[in-house]
Parts: C-alpha cells; structure tokens; sequence
C-alpha cells in the first residue's frame, strides 16, 4: 500500500486519518454518555467532561490536516453514478462539516459557560468568547442537534458503503480498508 491516494485506492495517509477520526468521534460520545453515569460536581463527571472535550479538539484540529490531504492529493474514482454518487458526495461534505460545526459549537458553548477548554491536560485553548449563558444554551442545542445528524449521516455513510461492496459488487468498501 502506498502512502498516498492513487485512482483506484486510498493511501495510507487517508485512511490513518479517515479510522483515527471515526475512533475520536466514537471516544468523544463515549466519554460523554459515561460521564452521565457519574454525580454532578463528582472528580469523575468533570474527568469525562475533558476527556470528551479533548476528543472534539483534537477532531477539530485533524479535520484540517484531513482536508489539506483530501485536495492535495487525487481522490480515486467514484464507484457509484448518478443519485449513489452524488448522496455519496452530499454525506462527505456534510460529514466533515459536522467534524468543523462540532467541535466548534462544543468550544464555543464551554467559552460561554465560562468554562476552560484544555486538550488533555496540557494546552489550554484561549476563550474565544466571554460568559453568557444564553449563547451557550443555545448551543448546546446546536451541538446537540449537530450530534443527531452526523449520527444520521454516518449512519448513510455505513449503508452506502455496505451496499457498493455487497449490492452492486464494487470494490468502495476494500479501498479504505488498511488490508486487501
């Protein structure tokens, strides 16, 4: 496997990042739905809290270095035509736009509350933005929401895949797989 995209197959690079993003995402609602587990106020629920806000830092910062590699490099050929081809390409813009909305509106509202955003522990972001609890209601609906979606949208992003490699018998499945 080459490190970079050709026609016919994703690189090693694309696909490092295209697993190392879905395992994030998939780390930061998990830390997230475990934090409800513990008492408010508790070392643990705060514990989680970070954990999950680093997640979504670091999902915020890797999207970019995934889209600079996306349009600096050829993207292999579409499988799919028509409608398949082209929900395909909605969903993939929709999902990185979820990748930048996410991790933002979840920055943005920790801003408002007042509170900090550290990745891991070790950088603490500055606040964008000053206290105001109603900015950061609001956004937790938009993050909230913003969370239903990309669940949806993942959701047709599997499907899709699923049926090009066992419906229509093409090879979409196989390209981004880091084995034959």
């Amino acid at each position: 496997m080459t490190l970079l995209n050709t026609e016919t197959r994703w690189g090693a690079l694309s696909q490092l990042l295209h697993w190392l993003m879905f395992l994030l995402i998939l780390g930061a609602w998990f830390a997230i739905e475990t934090r409800e587990e513990f008492p408010k106020g508790s070392d643990d629920r705060t514990a989680w809290l970070l954990l999950h806000k680093s997640l979504g830092v670091s999902v915020f910062f890797l999207v970019w270095v995934r889209i600079g590699a996306r349009l600096a490099q050829v993207t292999p050929r579409e499988a799919g035509v028509g409608l398949a081809a082209l929900l395909a390409k909605a969903v993939a813009v929709g999902l990185y736009g979820l990748m930048i909305l996410l991790p933002l509106s979840g920055m943005l509202m920790s801003g408002y509350a007042g509170e900090p955003v550290a990745w891991f522990g070790v950088i603490e972001l500055p606040a964008l933005v000053g206290v105001d609890e109603e900015a950061a209601e609001s956004l937790e609906e938009v993050h909230e929401a913003g969370f239903a979606l990309l669940l949806i949208l993942l959701a047709l992003h599997v499907a899709g895949a699923l049926k090009q490699h066992f419906v229509a018998g093409n090879d979409v499945l196989r390209r981004m797989l880091p084995w034959r």
